[in-house]
């Protein structure tokens, strides 16, 4: 069994991280199911644009991952409505 210091990720891993964030503008909002069906649309119109079938496959991967990730959006802000 590995020990949990062979587990924590790297301080040169975490800064990379940290400053990668810090470097991000506008960080989607966690519960805004429209932004995650923009994604969705853009990653299908690029799935449409490609030739290369197995790009197509994984850009409309992508897409379905993004409408998921939309409907959970948009279950939590429903959930964090009622309970206000």
């Amino acid at each position: 069994m590995a020990n949990a210091s062979a587990l924590a990720p790297s301080p040169v891993l975490k800064c990379r991280s940290e400053e990668r964030a810090a470097s991000m503008p506008d960080v989607p909002r966690f519960n805004d199911p429209e932004y995650y069906r923009r994604r969705a649309e853009e990653a299908r119109v690029l799935a449409e644009q490609t030739t290369d079938q197995t790009a197509k496959k994984l850009m409309l991967w992508i897409a379905d991952d993004y409408e998921e990730l939309a409907a959970r959006a948009a279950k939590r802000s429903i959930d964090e409505a009622k309970e206000s």
